[in-house]
């Protein structure tokens, strides 16, 4: 007869063992586009690339707004290439952060077992959520543990 081998890699086994929790069998990248909407947004361009490894997913993109809305205006993102872990209340969090020289800093989420999430100001305004106060191209980083 012959050797069933798996395919991956078995990580924390002895010598000759197969254990299927321990098997890194699931890397890939590609592109996504992300997907951005606000009321009182104008929005052009947006790119992005993934590596997925097992469960854990790493996204960039490149976002351009182009125009602004009022600190009470929100911006979604959708699109994410994979959902969320759907543990609750397990928002997970990745950086925006404006290309310009005064490179202001935004935190980006994907909510819980979906591909859709929110752009956040790091500053508390008062009366507001102050997403994005400035045109331009902001870059985004963010690493989630997908659900499967």
């Amino acid at each position: 007869g012959h050797a069933i081998i798996p395919a991956g890699v078995t990580l924390g086994t002895s010598a000759g063992t197969h254990n299927a929790a321990n098997t890194l069998d699931d890397y890939e990248e590609g592109a996504w586009t992300p997907v951005l909407s606000g009321s009182g947004y104008s929005f052009g361009t947006h790119t992005g690339t993934y590596v997925k490894v097992g469960k854990v997913v790493t996204v960039s993109a490149l976002l351009n707004i182009t125009a602004v809305g009022t600190n009470t205006s929100s911006i979604s993102i959708s699109g994410y290439p994979f959902t969320a872990s759907t543990a609750t209340n397990q928002f997970q969090i990745g950086v925006v952060r404006q290309t310009s020289t005064s490179g202001v800093l935004y935190l980006c989420q994907i909510n819980v077992n979906t591909t859709i999430g929110g752009l956040n100001s790091m500053d508390g305004v008062t009366s507001g959520s102050n997403e994005i106060f400035t045109t331009g191209n902001f870059g985004l980083s963010m690493t989630y543990i997908a659900s499967s």
